[in-house]
């Protein structure tokens, strides 16, 4: 059987921009009509990124994990600069439509960088990675030109700086994808065992599971801004405060924390089969469309075998003198058991999603309530008496300062639930729904022990309470992070 060819001819190399990958929600990810995608490709010189994903799993997964990647970070960083900038109009009392204003200006500058940010970078005349998406770069027109370039599907990764491999639990059980494992695999491991391009594995779960924190934490804090705004302004007297606060945040803080909860644990579990399938990773297992047709199409005619193609190109990147007939595939297997599932326990650790994309996802939406906060300060409508209006705007900026930190620590302990949520399931065997009543009350449990704590020490809302009570509460969280995030540390050491 004749092996692929890593040789691609130059009039093959095709590739597209993150704008086109992109456009339209990524339809070219679910768009049936293959046939007229060709043109959408350019000649290039080589690709920063390979996508390397199944077809099973679901298109918009795949874009919002794009999304995630190369925009979310860039927006947290136009969200805080828009923040920076409406907060200091506000302060001069310049900025037209006051706080609400700002408030909105954040949210909408976040959501159209997290969105459009390679669309823009492209209209300012920046360079946009330039990545391969087989559907588009291999021709799906011509018969022939679409057997030359999957013929050469090694020359395409041989091209690629980067491969990027949108995980689903489907990905290593397609032989397509293993076959684009191995062929970056053999020309990147070097003598040392260490990756000479890098390969990053995003798994789609954990890009869901962000894209929905950010979302319950969106709604959250605007439950939470209902309640300043009540409390700042005395709508109600008393314990009806109280009540109001419990009524208006009981059921956004129970929401977040039982999607998030949810999610997590199984996130956790798709974790834990990730590290199984590298763990005990056989190429002979991955199935592969040709087989289950039983080589033949839907109109009766012979097609030639994958497997049979794949297994000899690996066998010319793997097979080494007077070794076993099958040597060849056990050495890839091992390759993959080995360094690669090292390569990613050392990038994603225990599970927890990138800091990253926890600080851009969980960070903007605090961010939003700065503005109310500076706006009860300089109109004076604090609650509490205290010495002068500039002991006053400290008072609003300390209780501000206090909400991210809130944000990141309830996130924190949503990580500590779905480990127990985890445990309770594979090892006691406890049912999803016990699991996860049963970890929501120790997640508020915790939560309200150390708010309690807060309060009781920042009480009355005073700077000189204020301001310790505050320093603590991030000094706590940065530790916690700090722990959490100890591998990234080790590897950095090991570099």
């Amino acid at each position: 059987m004749t092996a692929l060819t890593s040789e691609l001819p130059s009039e093959l190399l095709r590739g597209i921009d993150l704008v086109t990958c992109l456009k339209g929600w990524g339809r070219y990810w679910w768009n049936r009509n293959r046939k007229e995608m060709y043109h959408l490709s350019k000649p290039i010189q080589c690709f920063d990124a390979f996508l390397s994903h199944d077809w099973g799993t679901p298109g918009w997964m795949k874009v919002w994990a794009l999304l995630l990647i190369f925009n979310s970070v860039p927006a947290a960083f136009v969200a805080l600069g828009v923040c920076v900038c409406t907060c200091s109009l506000l302060m001069v009392g310049q900025l037209p439509g006051g706080w609400p204003t700002a408030t909105i200006s954040i949210y909408v500058s976040f959501l159209v960088i997290l969105i459009f940010w390679q669309r823009i970078r492209n209209s300012l005349g920046c360079r946009v990675p330039t990545v391969f998406l087989d559907c588009v770069c291999i021709a799906q027109h011509d018969e022939e030109l679409k057997k030359a370039g999957i013929q050469a599907l090694g020359g395409f990764l041989t091209q690629s700086q980067e491969l990027l491999i949108l995980w689903s639990p489907r990905t290593f059980e397609r032989l397509w994808c293993n076959f684009e494992l191995a062929c970056f695999l053999r020309q990147n491991v070097a003598s040392s065992g260490k990756f000479q391009k890098r390969i990053r594995l995003v798994p789609l779960s954990m890009a869901r599971l962000l894209g929905l924190a950010g979302l319950t934490n969106l709604w959250l804090w605007l439950a939470w801004l209902v309640w300043v705004i009540i409390e700042s302004n005395a709508f109600l007297p008393g314990l009806a405060v109280l009540l109001a606060s419990v009524a208006v945040l009981g059921p956004s803080l129970l929401g977040q924390l039982s999607l998030q909860t949810y999610l997590g644990m199984r996130q956790m579990q798709d974790f834990l089969d990730l590290y199984e399938q590298l763990g005990n990773f056989s190429v002979r297992s991955a199935s592969c469309t040709c087989c289950l047709m039983n080589h033949q199409t839907t109109e009766g005619q012979r097609i030639l075998c994958d497997r049979q193609q794949i297994f000899a190109t690996i066998k010319r990147w793997y097979w080494t003198e007077n070794a076993d007939p099958e040597h060849h595939l056990d050495h890839f297997d091992k390759v993959v058991q080995t360094q690669l599932l090292s390569e990613v326990k050392s990038a994603l650790g225990i599970g927890i999603p990138p800091l990253q994309y926890v600080i851009a996802m969980l960070g903007v939406p605090p961010l939003t309530l700065i503005p109310p906060y500076m706006h009860m300060g300089i109109t004076q409508t604090a609650t509490y008496d205290i010495a002068g209006p500039w002991w006053q705007m400290m008072q609003w900026m300390m209780m501000a300062i206090h909400v991210p930190a809130m944000a990141f620590l309830i996130f924190f302990i949503n990580m500590f639930g779905w480990h127990i949520g985890l445990q309770l399931r594979r090892k006691h065997f406890v049912s999803m729904p016990c699991s996860l009543c049963l970890v929501m009350w120790l997640q508020l449990f915790v939560l309200g022990s150390v708010w309690c704590t807060f309060a009781y020490f920042s009480f009355p809302k005073e700077p000189w309470r204020l301001i310790p009570a505050t320093c603590a509460l991030w000094a706590v969280v940065i530790g916690l992070y700090l722990y959490a995030y100890r591998h990234l540390a080790k590897n950095q050491r090991k570099t």
